[in-house]
Formats: structure tokens, C-alpha cells, sequence
């Protein structure tokens, strides 16, 4: 009985002074950095906090004292990104919860799935909509996510405003990609919530592509490098 009751104190003890020690990050990380905090939890090395954000994993020490911007691997066979596994997830949800916000170009015979952060203002975003039929063909359906380049106001957002808030979509996208007018429209567009999660997949540019094993592709590839990069072809 002895036993079990300074192991339930220990364990008590332990979990309060974790406790603290996410309190204490959380307050320090927060005054220096304006983004959400997804949560705070053990890291794979001991005696070190994994700060888990929109924009990716950092790290502290438990005192509070020690910040650490970087990634974790693991020495052990296969040399493990335990940061790259631990974002996963979270960019894995973020393309699930933009999923009925997408514009959607899918193929008969689906093989895989690439969403495309795009800005129908940017030439190489054009090239690569020229290559949709293509892609198609190959199995591949393409997901289209509004990311303006000039961020969420100004004429740039606007363009891409009116594309995701057409009743025609598709047709929309074409006109503007050929730079021809599309009406003006104003709908809850999503875009907001589609340029956040840019933010996950580090975009910089546009088209980035992300397939759907979360591997990206950075630019207008052609559709057969495109296929051969995400493992459709030779």
C-alpha cells in the first residue's frame, strides 16, 4: 500500500511540474511569437518541450530558459524526421477540413490526389491548369486551393475571390487563367482559411502541389514528371 501511494504521489508530482513547465513556455513562446499554440507536450528527447503550431514544431527546454528552432531525428535505422512525423498529422487534417472548399477536377480512373495551393493571378498556375486534361489521364485528380499571392486583400484577392465565388467555378478558372474578366462576386469564399493553411505547407510560391502521401512538388512540372515524382510512372 506504501508502494502504490508514493508511486500515485510521484506520478502526481511529475505531471505538476510538467504542468509548470508548459505554463512557463507558453507564456514566454506567446510573447514572442503571434501564432497559435496547438498544444505543448513531451518531445522525443529528454528534458525538452515540443511547442506543436500552425506554422510547425519548435522547441524548449523544460526550465523555459532554452529555445530551439530545428528538427529532431532519430540515429536509429531509417534515421526518423520526428519532427517531419509529428506535422503530419496536422497538415494531413488541414487539406481534410479544406476539402469541401476545394475545386475539384477528378479523374475517371483515380490513382492519386494532388491539391494545388494556386493563385489565379500567377503565369506558371495557368501553365499547369493547361495540364489538368493530361493529369486526368494519368489518374490523377487535382484539387485546387486558393492561395493569392499578394495575401488576403487587394486586387490579387479579389481575382481569386470572384473565381471561388462564381456559380461556375471551372469556367471561372479558365477565363482567368486566360485573362479574361470574371465577374464580380462576393461569397464566404474560404479563402482565408485556405491561405492559413498555406502557412503549414511553407508555401512561397506558386503552384506548390502536395500529393496526397503529403509529399510536395514545387512549380508547374509537367504532367508526366509530376506522375513519375509521386510514383505513377518510370
Amino acid at each position: 500500500m506504501k508502494r502504490l501511494l508514493a508511486t500515485a504521489v510521484l506520478s502526481a508530482s511529475l505531471l505538476s511540474a510538467s504542468a509548470v513547465a508548459n505554463t512557463i513556455i507558453e507564456d514566454k513562446f506567446s510573447k514572442l511569437f503571434p501564432f497559435e499554440i496547438m498544444a505543448i507536450e513531451d518531445s522525443p528527447v529528454s528534458g525538452v518541450k515540443q511547442i506543436v503550431t500552425p506554422k510547425g514544431i519548435y522547441y524548449a527546454t523544460e526550465d523555459g530558459e532554452h529555445f530551439i528552432q530545428g528538427q529532431i531525428y532519430d540515429f536509429g535505422e531509417g534515421f526518423k524526421n520526428y519532427t517531419s512525423e509529428r506535422f503530419k498529422p496536422i497538415k494531413a487534417n488541414a487539406l481534410e477540413v479544406l476539402a469541401d472548399d476545394m475545386v475539384v477536377y477528378k479523374a475517371e480512373n483515380e490513382k492519386r490526389v494532388i491539391s494545388v495551393f494556386t493563385d489565379v493571378t500567377c503565369g506558371y498556375c495557368g501553365r499547369l491548369h493547361q495540364s489538368i486534361p493530361e493529369l486526368n489521364e494519368l489518374g490523377i485528380t487535382v484539387r485546387y486551393i486558393a492561395y493569392p499571392r499578394s495575401g488576403t486583400s487587394g486586387s490579387g484577392y479579389a481575382v481569386n475571390r470572384d473565381v471561388w465565388c462564381a456559380d461556375d467555378k471551372k469556367a471561372a478558372f479558365d477565363a482567368a487563367f486566360a485573362r479574361q474578366p470574371v465577374p464580380t462576386a462576393v461569397c464566404d469564399n474560404k479563402i482565408d482559411k485556405m491561405y492559413k493553411a498555406g502557412d503549414m505547407f511553407n508555401v512561397r510560391g506558386t503552384p506548390l502541389i502536395v500529393a496526397d502521401n503529403l509529399q510536395t512538388i514545387t512549380g508547374a512540372q509537367p504532367p508526366s514528371q509530376i506522375a513519375k515524382t509521386i510514383g505513377l510512372s518510370e
